[in-house]
């Protein structure tokens, strides 16, 4: 049994899973298998996909049974049985020493349940991305915000199965954003400030395709884990600490998030 299963869902992907999975295949840790759902596909991507299992007893490549990406997500999960859990997507890339520096960082910290990682944005937009590092960080961003990108993380599977299971299809385009602040309601998260992974900035991809959609939802979770924190605390108190513990580069992050929560709240 390998210790990492790597979730890797795609849709017409074809002009760049190749990149994606061989960013997998060449990493420096091992223990690991590739679980590649394809999602629907109407390009080449399985022809190419089922072709690359063909040369790695790594990878495994499935159908999704179900519909949109929480399902092929929840799929890869059921099918997969290891330790941990790690995420990429089939347009971005995985730097070698990614898995190595986040297993490392689970294996050594027991009260871990999510790593992420900085990353660099490339493509339509070249920049490096900074993220929350330190526990309190990561906790209080995820109130507003994914304080992960999703891509990026490795998780524990016993913290999936306490949490009640994996992702929400009622969040489909946020379901990060779902998964990672529910996550964190009951267990500790943490970023490596080092980028060990490069997200392809494109106009075809989901946060772009389906902008609406996700602020709306987006402001349903803004709502129901601010409203926890409150209830702790009280309503000043708890917008206080909120912004307190949040870092300097994530401040636009917040003040947009608190926007929405005033659409949602009246």
């Amino acid at each position: 049994m390998p210790r990492v299963s790597v979730i890797v869902p795609v849709r017409n992907g074809s002009a760049t899973i190749e990149s994606a999975i061989h960013s997998l295949i060449w990493q420096t840790y091992q223990d690991m298998k590739i679980y590649i759902v394809n999602d629907r596909s109407t390009d080449n991507t399985y022809e190419l996909c089922e072709r690359m299992a063909g040369t790695s007893d790594k990878i495994l490549l499935v159908d999704n049974p179900g519909q949109g990406i929480s399902s092929a997500l929840n799929y890869a999960v059921e099918l997969s049985d290891s330790t941990y859990i790690a995420r990429m997507d089939a347009d971005d890339i995985s730097f070698p020493e990614r898995l190595k520096r986040q297993t490392e960082l689970l294996d050594n910290s027991p009260d871990l349940a999510v790593v992420g990682s900085a990353f660099i944005r490339f493509g339509a937009l070249n920049k490096f991305a900074f993220v929350p590092t330190d526990e309190a960080s990561c906790y209080y961003c995820s109130r507003l915000f994914s304080p992960f990108c999703h891509p990026t993380t490795v998780f524990r599977r016993s913290a999936l199965e306490e949490i009640g299971g994996g992702y929400d299809g009622n969040y489909n385009g946020a379901e990060d954003f779902e998964l990672f602040s529910r996550m964190l309601d009951s267990f500790k998260g943490a970023n490596i400030a080092d980028p060990l992974f490069a997200y392809r900035i494109h106009p075809s991809q989901v946060s772009a395709t389906q902008s609406e959609q996700q602020r709306r939802l987006s402001r349903t979770i803004i709502k129901r884990n601010v409203d926890k924190v409150v209830a702790s605390m009280g309503r000043a108190k708890a917008y206080r600490t909120i912004l307190q513990n949040i870092p300097r580069s994530m401040m636009p992050n917040a003040l947009r998030s608190f926007r929405a929560l005033l659409m949602v709240s009246g």
